[in-house]
């Protein structure tokens, strides 16, 4: 299974960094691709966890939070069904992104809680995005300083990383939730970090993305 492991996990990767370039189109044939091998070759694991943890990402990265959810739940069920906590509780935060991305608070918030409560204390990936996702539900409920606690917490777990995309997206968050609070001179400085961040990275579709956010404050 080396050899296709390899195939499906080079696939999955190319998938997601044309997403960044903006080629969605390619990226889901990348994607597709890549399930198809790892089907092939009885690859489980790895061809459950790519709903959230491949085409939710493209998805996000396209703006079509919609089709993430329909990626990402029910790759994170199968995730929690297989007793996999590590990278089930990275689903669920994926789960919960597309969700607050959607307005849908109450569930956004049950998966974020999913992502932070089953996630070792170590994991920074899904301790970063649950504490994001929570965020945005706090401040969209008018719960703005718990909510900027959460946001701060998320951008200083991911702070350390190499995730330059992991960076932005949190400070992506706490934008939100400045702007929210009526703040919007620090959200956009906010904003402006996480451009930095996406450019860094040549993230171009959500470089883009983040300046019409500051255009719009």
């Amino acid at each position: 299974t080396g050899r296709p492991r390899f195939e499906a996990g080079t696939l999955r990767r190319l998938g997601l960094l044309k997403a960044m370039k903006g080629d969605i189109d390619d990226a889901r044939a990348d994607i597709a691709r890549s399930d198809e091998i790892s089907a092939e070759a009885g690859l489980h694991m790895m061809l459950i966890s790519s709903g959230s943890h491949g085409l939710a990402l493209v998805e996000l990265t396209a703006g079509d939070p919609q089709a993430a959810l329909d990626a990402a739940l029910p790759s994170y069920e199968a995730m929690a069904a297989s007793g996999d906590l590590a990278f089930s509780s990275t689903s669920a935060g994926f789960v919960a992104w597309a969700l607050v991305e959607l307005g849908r608070l109450d569930e956004a918030e049950r998966y974020a809680r999913i992502a932070m409560d089953t996630a070792a204390e170590t994991d920074q990936e899904s301790q970063a995005l649950g504490r994001m996702v929570q965020a945005r539900v706090l401040a969209g409920r008018g719960q703005f300083e718990e909510a900027e606690r959460l946001a701060r917490d998320a951008v200083a777990i991911r702070a350390p990383t190499e995730n330059l995309n992991g960076q932005a997206e949190a400070f992506v968050a706490l934008a939100e939730v400045l702007r929210l609070a009526g703040q919007p001179t620090e959200a956009a400085e906010a904003l402006q970090v996480a451009a930095d961040r996406y450019a860094a990275k040549g993230n171009l579709a959500m470089l883009e993305r983040t300046r019409r956010l500051l255009a719009e404050l």
